[in-house]
């Protein structure tokens, strides 16, 4: 088992945290209940999304290995239906029944032929997996033909580009052209010292877009599906984010705290939407309207709940497989 490196832990830790502010600003955002704070919402929404799933792409895109022979692309191909498939599906189910219970309260209703359709279209935040399995086929495929890691990003970029001017509605097609990009450009980084200096020209990019959305476009967040030239800002997040993980002290508890959830990363990822979700409602039915009560313990609830529920669920075999399934198999 090759040796973790701490600061990718590091990153996973406190880039999941920030998935989880964004998930329960958006709930609240499309909830309907608190229009009076839309802007204020938005406006959180908007500086968590154009750096949070970016930089989780990169962060899976660092470890991505060049595929030699067709036998290998097919070994790949069945890990990836196995590690990100099972636990797709079962969450697909967690968020049906959480959803059913939820009803009226939720903001986007499920069904069983919506669950019977994730085959090509997933729920919610699953999306993620749903791409991401879709990014190793793809860029797997691809290196079959392209060894080198520069090429297979400006390939990438060129799929994001027609992605762009001629949008699909085949979800899995659309969403793997626009988020290759970003995951190779982790494997990329992987060869690549960045300079310290980077952190301030990728801060002052992030800061500059940030203002242009402000003045320009206050009213809709970054679209993931089709992100056109609003995506450039995922490429400065990720090199930020690369710059600034890296250098932060290993010694300090923040790096610590961090260093251990980013290795409990997807089981957060899994269980923190649902649970967001009944946090929100549940609140609502108390009557707290007063939103940054519902911000605050929606955000701590859903990850200090996620991980206690993982640690529970850990422990027990056969619940276990569902989350790490790959791990679950070697040691049976």
């Amino acid at each position: 088992m090759s040796k973790r490196i701490k600061w990718i832990d590091f990153g996973k830790g406190f880039t999941i945290l920030l998935v989880v502010i964004g998930h329960v600003s958006l709930g609240l955002l499309e909830s309907g209940s608190f229009n009076n704070d839309t802007k204020f919402l938005l406006l959180l929404v908007q500086l968590v999304y154009v750096f949070h799933m970016p930089v989780f792409f990169a962060l899976s895109g660092y470890f991505f290995k060049i595929v030699d022979s067709k036998n290998d692309f097919i070994e790949v191909f069945k890990k990836k239906i196995i590690s990100l498939g099972i636990p797709y599906v079962a969450f697909s189910l967690v968020m049906l029944c959480v959803k059913r219970i939820g009803g009226g309260s939720v903001r986007r209703p499920v069904d069983i032929m919506t669950f019977l359709n994730i085959y090509k279209q997933p729920i919610d935040h699953l999306w993620f997996l749903y791409a991401l399995f879709g990014i190793y086929i793809y860029m797997s495929f691809l290196s079959l033909y392209i060894k080198n890691n520069k090429i297979l990003l400006l390939v990438s970029l060129l799929g994001y580009g027609i992605a762009t001017l001629f949008p699909t509605n085949i979800y899995i097609v659309q969403r793997v052209l626009t988020w290759s990009p970003m995951f190779i450009l982790g494997r990329v980084l992987r060869n690549i010292q960045l300079k310290k200096y980077m952190i301030y020209l990728s801060s002052l990019g992030y800061i500059v877009y940030l203002i242009i959305w402000l003045i320009f476009n206050f009213k809709t967040r970054i679209n993931y599906s089709v992100p056109g030239m609003e995506g450039i800002i995922f490429l400065v997040s990720i090199v930020l984010a690369f710059s600034v993980y890296p250098f932060i002290r290993e010694d300090n508890k923040f790096f610590r705290y961090f260093t251990r959830c980013g290795k409990e990363s997807l089981p957060i990822f899994l269980m923190h939407a649902p649970i967001a979700s009944v946090i929100r409602i549940v609140l609502l039915k108390l009557g707290i309207t007063q939103i940054f009560i519902q911000l605050i313990v929606g955000i701590v609830g859903a990850w200090f709940i996620s991980i206690i529920i993982f640690r529970i669920v850990h422990r027990i075999k056969y619940l276990d497989f569902f989350l790490y399934p790959m791990e679950y198999l070697r040691k049976n």
